[in-house]
């Protein structure tokens, strides 16, 4: 797949002007939306709802007749393997989820290592979707062609978007790569999964923010009830440490709202891990590493009801 053309990355831009609250109203974000997330959530964070999970649920518990499973997963970074690590054993379920990261410089031995993962948990679902992540580099073909001497010294990764794809259908055939693109899972349920993030540290799958990611997140259908982005909306499991500045997207937030999905899953943020729900969608940051880049967060469970 051909990456979409972006203008050239910068970093973030100077704090924008204050916001003024008369642009908003209680469910969506002005189409202009500051370069700055923290001056937006001063203004934002006024109107959100944050209410106990409606989706989520525990291993324990049998999946509700009428319902698909979901088990979420993200930035794993090439950690599958480690004795400390909570993915050398799955609960299992209808659909796994990946959110992306799952290497840590988007290195040949890292990406077949991956597959190799999925291949081990590929009976336990009908369907593993996943998507890539800022650190799985080499799979945003323009980014890694412009830069891969900055990343891999040693030397250039030809074709890793094209043999990690390959590689994947052969030995993990109910696996789905997503970019930008829709999938339907069994029971009808419909996924639309995206790498991409607000400029960070000048990283794989980056844009701008402001029109790069507002047009990016337009593409996305109204009709999706499980949205698949590798980093988080404004507010949502988007906060860094230590600083405890906000990283997430003003312009995806506007969408979600958009499209009201029962769910929107990411990662990214590893520092914000875990669930929250404004009463119609589901938000789950599903880092498996913690800030320390320890991969003991355990998979977030969601159970949702079939379209069909």
């Amino acid at each position: 797949m051909v990456p979409p053309t972006r203008a050239p990355l910068s970093p973030p831009a100077p704090a924008a002007p204050a916001l003024n609250p008369s642009d908003y109203d209680s469910r969506f974000l002005p189409s202009s939306s500051s370069s700055d997330p923290d001056l937006a959530w001063t203004t934002l964070q006024h109107t959100e709802d944050f209410l106990p999970p409606r989706y989520t649920s525990s291993s324990s518990t049998p999946t509700p007749e009428d319902h698909v499973r979901f088990v979420c997963i993200s930035d794993t970074h090439g950690l599958h393997e480690k004795p400390c690590s909570v993915v050398t054993s799955l609960p299992s379920g209808d659909v796994l989820i990946h959110a992306g990261d799952f290497t840590n410089l988007g290195g040949k031995q890292d990406l077949t290592k991956f597959v190799t993962f999925l291949e081990r948990h590929r009976d336990q679902y009908k369907q593993i979707i996943l998507i890539a992540g800022n650190h799985d580099l080499s799979l945003d073909t323009e980014f890694y062609d412009r830069e891969w001497q900055e990343w891999h010294r040693k030397g250039k990764i030809e074709t890793a978007l094209l043999d990690f794809k390959e590689d994947l259908a052969k030995r993990v055939p109910n696996a789905v790569y997503l970019e930008d693109e829709l999938c339907v899972t069994d029971g009808g349920l419909r996924v639309w999964g995206s790498p991409w993030t607000p400029y960070f540290h000048g990283w794989g799958f980056n844009l701008n923010r402001g029109q790069s990611c507002d047009a990016k997140w337009a593409e996305a259908p109204d009709d999706v009830d499980l949205l698949l982005t590798h980093g988080p909306p404004l507010g949502r499991g988007d906060q860094c440490l230590p600083r405890k500045n906000r990283a997430g997207c003003a312009d995806l937030l506007r969408h979600v709202r958009r499209i009201r999905p029962m769910a929107h899953v990411f990662g990214h943020i590893h520092e914000g891990a875990g669930v929250s729900s404004d009463g119609v969608t589901d938000f789950v940051n599903a880092s498996t590493c913690t800030f320390a880049y320890r991969p003991t967060n355990g998979p977030i469970i969601l159970d949702l009801p079939r379209r069909v």
